[in-house]
């Protein structure tokens, strides 16, 4: 069924001239020549290209209303039913009423023609009457009850017929307020951006805003603000898959393979790291940090990291976190080894072993033989006996036995013994 529906700023139907009046029900829709009349004398491409006013019999033709930029198409769907949830959830539970200053009928009757649409009570004949019964006489319906009502089709209807109900709660005849207004609007296009509209101004009524849906660039696809922690590792890989896309987007295939790999956190400053006076950080200020692979952050030049900060900022802050202030780009711990009780044990039977049978000791050196001397424990306590060193700046071998092997640098006090032949 098609819903008579009016947009926000059409004109009200006169109450004496309303379509049921009439010899034949009408259904009005933008334009004259798509006008639906029941009435089989009425020939509707008569009005096509006819100048004409704001009422016309036998029939009445809505006056003109300026088009809205970028309208939503009349059967388009792209509202889905998760962001229909969602926007229901927060005007039942959250919002105020979305009549505003006015009552139900008040409300609806600017939007559908409540008397062409059929009554769910059997004992009248229009939806004017009923909802005059359940909401003004008894109340006996719920605040919500419009939300699912399929006569109004708001939860599975065309995108305009939402849209315009949602514009018309921000409209100045239902909140007068402007700053309600305005906090209604921003909490609404916070959950209709992902689908790819929002409502913004597009004109003024004794100077306070009236909202229309538009189009957004990007269209349906956007991320929904998250409300992040500094703990949510979840939500904040999210944030880096985003400025991960938007690097790749605008060009920056270094920045983005970065970080691709990297782990973004969020670090409370507490004026521990930054305690500077006068550098804007403050007690609830963070820092974003990248913990990066230990090979690759010399890549990360200033004006990479810059890049990748001007992005991360800005999704950071369409999250809500513009407390995050900076970015700091730190190496990834190694990974602890694993240990066991006797752990000592081993270590020092590992010092035992001959020089090139330790763990992670290079291959001999050509020109040395195989069987070289070792460095044994006494060895090592041994004084030193100089402090001169050959001309590669390596401690000379102290026993200077032909098969020794001296000590690198760093083994400086070492002593080498002779290994005796087997």
């Amino acid at each position: 069924m098609s819903v008579p529906h009016r947009s926000p700023g059409q004109d009200q139907w006169p109450s004496s001239e309303t379509p049921h009046a009439l010899s034949g029900a009408c259904r009005l829709t933008r334009r004259p020549d798509k006008l639906l009349a029941s009435h089989r004398n009425i020939d509707v491409h008569s009005f096509c290209g006819a100048s004409v006013g704001i009422r016309c019999h036998p029939v009445y033709v809505a006056q003109s209303y300026p088009a809205f930029p970028a309208p939503a198409p009349v059967q388009s769907h792209e509202v889905t039913p998760v962001t229909r949830r969602d926007l229901f959830d927060f005007l039942r539970d959250e919002a105020e009423p979305w009549w505003g200053r006015l009552d139900d009928i008040s409300f609806l009757d600017h939007l559908y023609d409540l008397d062409s649409l059929p009554s769910t009570d059997r004992r009248h004949a229009t939806a004017r009457e009923d909802i005059g019964r359940h909401r003004l006489a008894n109340d006996d319906w719920d605040d919500a009850w419009v939300f699912t009502d399929p006569r109004f089709q708001l939860a599975d209807g065309p995108d305009q017929v939402l849209l315009d109900f949602l514009a018309y709660m921000a409209h100045p005849v239902v909140q007068p307020d402007t700053g309600k207004a305005m906090a209604l609007v921003t909490r609404l296009n916070s959950l209709l951006s992902p689908d790819g509209w929002e409502l913004r101004a597009t004109g003024f009524i004794s100077g306070r805003p009236v909202y229309a849906a538009v189009r957004i660039p990007g269209g349906p696809g956007r991320m929904i603000r998250l409300e992040i922690d500094d703990g949510d590792l979840g939500k904040l890989d999210l944030v880096l898959g985003q400025a991960c896309q938007i690097l790749g987007d605008g060009g920056h295939a270094l920045a983005q393979g970065l970080i691709t790999a990297a782990t973004l956190t969020l670090r409370p400053d507490g004026g521990y790291y930054h305690p500077t006076p006068g550098d804007n950080w403050t007690e609830s200020s963070s820092e974003a940090v990248l913990t990066v692979d230990p090979r690759i952050t010399a890549e990360f030049t200033d004006e990479v990291r810059d890049r990748i900060w001007q992005v991360l900022r800005t999704v950071l802050v369409h999250h809500g976190r513009d407390d995050v202030v900076s970015l700091a780009i730190e190496p990834t711990t190694p990974a602890l080894p694993a240990l066991t009780a006797d752990w000592r044990a081993g270590a020092a039977r590992v010092l035992e072993q001959p020089v090139g049978n330790q763990p992670g000791s290079s291959a001999p050196t050509a020109g040395i033989p195989a069987r070289t001397a070792s460095c044994s424990p006494a060895a090592r306590s041994l004084p030193s006996t100089g402090s001169s060193r050959t001309s590669s700046g390596s401690p000379p071998c102290r026993t200077r036995s032909p098969c020794c092997r001296c000590p690198g640098p760093g083994s400086a006090t070492l002593a080498c013994a002779p290994r005796t032949s087997s």
